[in-house]
């Protein structure tokens, strides 16, 4: 804690007097000159600070003509007196001349001195650090119209967000535990888990409880649940939502109807909460979850010019992203690694249940928010030290089962967030040391498949896996083809039926002999040869023009935009089945010539079904102690808990 006293400015005498008749500068020998023929003062100076900026305004409080007007006009705007006309009319005068009201803003800030009140607004979410009235600064949270750690911050969120509001936490006993009976808000929160099988809703609840941690540990992803239409995702969101506020599907304050510019506005406001935009799909070129998704990932927002050629703040999203859609996410590679995907199946949701908790169990859902936040504040420093090394730790772990090191990275997040909520829920008496450790067992599973999944998806947008999909569709539509070294249609067997057909060409015409023909589809594209053993080589540039055109013709823009850098891509996957040293292809002779190709073995584009592994049942068997958050009993943190 440490102490943040600031100081005051005394007043001083000034030649200036406010009468009825309104302000006057007094020259020598007592000579007054009008500078207005109305009375003003700055009642209130008002801070709006949302977290990366602060912009003032005065609050002022003028009569003319003996009538009384209060208005708010920006501080960079005072001085310019613009707003007299604006707000007074032509009722109201300045004199003229530049001294004159150059005397009039200075008059009009010289007779408020002693008078004007500071008000500080808070217009984001989340956690601040903050001097409180006894001189010292502590966490607090914000949430709409208040805070929980202060009853005297003032807080405001912009408009549609005014939902997020949140009980007073229930008081704690000498022993930092909630009082006997008042757990009933936690066991509530811990059954949203029974509305629907935990594969789809744990991770959802492990977001509830994860987007507090953002001061922590950034919120850089989006938790993208996807499902088809009816199978009532958007509503179990809107319920989860209830976690921070009072919300129902039609009162959920962003979905992609929004513009982007506004979903980033909504996403830097909502610092350390859980943002539910709903109802994705496909949009223009300019996709508002494509944008989203990339600030996100980069942990900022897009930098935007001032009038005068400077680069404004820039607003990074802050929120923990919950995103329901009947489609998987948009994009590429990357934008796929911005999420965390979990299948929302039609016909999972138990109704009754659902029915039940819309109905009764919402409001004590933020009373459990509210309650934890409450247990989280005197920790937060702590955390910070004690958090990120645990996030290295389960991240390697998460890693055996997600390719990409972003997805493992969101996993580690959420299991860190389910896990501080499950050792609060034990601490609240909700649940036993028992059921706790069964439900981390149970959420590491559920997220480790989550997250090989999600690494599956991220792995098919990378650019040389969409490559291999679109040459597969060229030659099963015959727009391109394979021939035989001697630049003919590949010999039986290997041509023989469907097996042969997938190369390009279409089924031979037969002579009245019965004898079979061979000829590529009219407009077709030959694009490199195979052999018997089922290689492929490739011709990079006209493979490349293929794939391109191929992409394009789709509405979706090839990520790369050359046949080297796709090649580059190709070999440090892995998929090339032979490269000269230093290059991505090698040098072989078709039709008597000597040419470079891709080699790429044909299992890559037409690949074998292979059954997917899942984690363990028990993935913790081997070292539960290393992973779990309860088990240094050295730390600080441990100490902190009495773990």
């Amino acid at each position: 804690m440490s102490n943040c006293n600031s100081d005051k400015s005394n007043n001083s005498k000034h030649p200036y007097v406010m009468t009825d008749a309104g302000l006057f500068w007094i020259k020598e020998e007592g000579l007054r000159v009008r500078l207005t023929n109305f009375q003003v003062r700055i009642a209130t100076e008002i801070i709006e600070d949302n977290g990366a900026e602060a912009t003032r305004f005065y609050e002022l409080d003028v009569t003319l003509n003996g009538d009384a007007h209060r208005f708010t006009v920006p501080s960079t705007e005072f001085a310019s007196l613009r707003w007299v006309d604006r707000e007074l009319g032509a009722k109201a005068i300045i004199a003229s001349g530049p001294a004159l009201r150059d005397k009039t803003r200075e008059a009009i800030q010289l007779f408020s001195q002693d008078r004007v009140i500071l008000r500080r607004i808070f217009t984001h979410s989340g956690w601040r650090q903050h001097c409180g009235a006894d001189g010292r600064t502590t966490w607090i949270y914000l949430y709409h119209g208040g805070a929980i750690g202060d009853t005297n911050v003032e807080t405001r969120l912009p408009a549609r967000l005014e939902r997020y509001q949140l009980p007073s936490p229930p008081a704690t006993n000498h022993g930092g535990k909630l009082p006997e009976g008042r757990n009933e808000a936690v066991i509530t929160s811990l059954g949203f888990l029974d509305i629907a099988p935990t594969s789809m809703t744990l991770p959802m609840l492990a977001a509830v409880y994860t987007a507090p941690l953002g001061e922590v540990l950034p919120n850089d992803f989006a938790l993208w649940m996807y499902g088809p239409t009816g199978s009532r995702k958007s509503a179990v969101a809107a319920l989860a939502l209830n976690h921070f506020g009072s919300f129902t599907r039609d009162t959920v304050p962003a979905n992609f109807t929004a513009t982007a510019n506004a979903l980033e506005i909504h996403a830097f406001s909502l610092k350390d909460v859980l943002m539910v935009v709903d109802d994705y799909s496909p949009a223009s070129k300019d996709d508002p979850a494509l944008r989203l998704l990339r600030a996100l990932g980069d942990n900022h927002g897009r930098a935007r010019a001032t009038s005068t050629g400077g680069l404004q703040q820039t607003r990074y999203p802050r929120a923990l992203v919950m995103v329901t859609a009947e489609l998987e996410p948009p994009g590429s590679e990357s934008a796929f690694a911005r999420t965390f995907t979990v299948r929302w199946d039609r016909g999972k949701v138990d109704l009754p249940a659902l029915t039940e908790a819309q109905r009764e169990h919402s409001l004590l859902y933020s009373q459990s928010m509210a309650a934890y936040l409450s247990w989280l504040a005197p920790q937060i420093d702590n955390l910070k030290e004690e958090l990120p090394q645990k996030m290295s730790e389960y991240r390697n772990r998460f890693g055996e089962y997600a390719t990409h090191g972003r997805v493992a990275e969101s996993a580690a997040k959420l299991m860190i967030g389910f896990s501080l909520f499950l050792r609060f829920a034990v601490e609240c008496d909700a649940i036993d040391e028992n059921k706790a450790e069964g439900l981390s067992r149970e959420a590491f599973r559920i997220l480790a498949q989550a997250a090989q999944e999600t690494s599956a998806l991220t792995e098919q947008e990378q650019p040389q896996m969409i490559a291999l999909r679109l040459l597969a569709s060229a030659f099963e539509n015959k727009s391109a083809y394979l021939t035989n070294r001697d630049g003919d249609a590949p010999a039986p067997p290997a041509f023989a039926g469907v097996t042969g057909q997938r190369y390009g060409w279409p089924p031979p015409h037969y002579d009245h002999n019965g004898d079979p023909s061979y000829s590529p589809k009219p407009g077709s594209t030959r694009i490199g040869w195979t052999d018997e053993e089922g290689n492929l080589y490739l011709d990079p540039e006209t493979t490349f023009e293929k794939i391109y055109r191929i992409s394009a013709s789709q509405g979706k823009p090839f990520p790369l935009r050359s046949a080297r850098n796709l090649g580059i891509s190709i070999k440090e996957s892995g998929l090339l089945a032979q490269t000269d040293p230093d290059r991505t292809t090698i040098r072989a002779r078709s039709e008597g010539k000597i040419h470079s190709y891709w080699l790429i073995d044909e299992r890559h584009i037409w690949p074998e079904q292979e059954e997917t592994q899942s984690p363990n049942e028990d993935p913790f068997a081997d070292d539960i102690e290393a992973l779990d958050l309860s088990a240094q009993p050295g730390s600080n943190l441990a100490q902190l808990h009495g773990w």
